[in-house]
Order: C-alpha cells, then sequence, then structure tokens
C-alpha cells in the first residue's frame, strides 16, 4: 500500500462467502500505520489444513479457521477494479479454490483449477460467485481512517 499514511490507522476485516451470502467481521481495529509513504500490513502462514495464523503488523496474531470447503485453496492478491481512495474498503487478498477450466495438453481437454483468471480478471472478490461460479471462499479487505 502506498501513499500519505501518516498519523493514520487501519482496520482489517474477513468475509467468509459461501453461495453467495458474505459475512463480514473485524479481526483488528485502530492499528496505527508507522511509515509515511509504504506499509506492510501482515503476513500468513498455515498452521494446520484448516488454520492459518495472520500476523498483524504491531498487533498480535490472528487464527483464523478456514471452511474445509477451502481445500485446496492458495492466497492471492486481488487486483483493483479501479482506483481506489482513502475513504474505501480496499480488497487486499483472499483465499480461494479459483474458477474450473478446461486446459489444452498434447492435444487433449483436462480439467483444472485457474487462479489467475479469477485474479487477473479484476473483479471485486464479492462478485466472484456471480462471476466465476466460486462457492466457497474468503477475502480481506482494509479500511483506513484518521
Amino acid at each position: 500500500m502506498k501513499g500519505n499514511l501518516k498519523d493514520k490507522f487501519y482496520k482489517l476485516y474477513i468475509v467468509r462467502c459461501h453461495e453467495n451470502k458474505a459475512e463480514r467481521k473485524e479481526l483488528c481495529s485502530k492499528v496505527p500505520c508507522r511509515a509515511d509513504s509504504v506499509q506492510c500490513l501482515f503476513l500468513s502462514k498455515p498452521l494446520s489444513k484448516d488454520t492459518i495464523q495472520l500476523c498483524c503488523k504491531y498487533r498480535e496474531e490472528v487464527n483464523i479457521n478456514l471452511p474445509a470447503l477451502l481445500i485446496p485453496q492458495i492466497l492471492m492478491e486481488t487486483y483493483p477494479s479501479k482506483t481506489y481512495f482513502d475513504t474505501d474498503c480496499l480488497p487486499i487478498m483472499a483465499f480461494t479454490t479459483g474458477t474450473e477450466k478446461k486446459f489444452l495438453i498434447d492435444g487433449e481437454y483436462h480439467s483444472g483449477l485457474s487462479f489467475c483468471d479469477v485474479r487477473n480478471s479484476k473483479t471485486h472478490p464479492s462478485e466472484w460467485y456471480e462471476k466465476f461460479n466460486i462457492k466457497d471462499y474468503i477475502y480481506f479487505e482494509l479500511e483506513l481512517s484518521d
């Protein structure tokens, strides 16, 4: 994230999507941005096949249990569909199973999952169910404040 972040705070949200229903939950709030131009927000690491640990900068870790239907999944960035302003809620990353796709290999079609098609579509994660028929996924949003 780049921009004038001095004296700003952020909130981090998780949005769990299942069959086109979304549940939004605050993970951490009022975390200070400690730099004036570039901010590293958090890192993640797997704890088990259905649990990850998010390490928020300047705060304690947050353990998140992933829905079992998210396996296999990938953690990926969400490319923006528009220019976001500091008053917007920014989708920053997601755990998703991707979308089913047919791949042509040596003259034969094979079924598989495509993560790049989802990421490169620059579609807001709230629209993935409708556009890609992805039934279970989570994404994270960031909200800045003074």
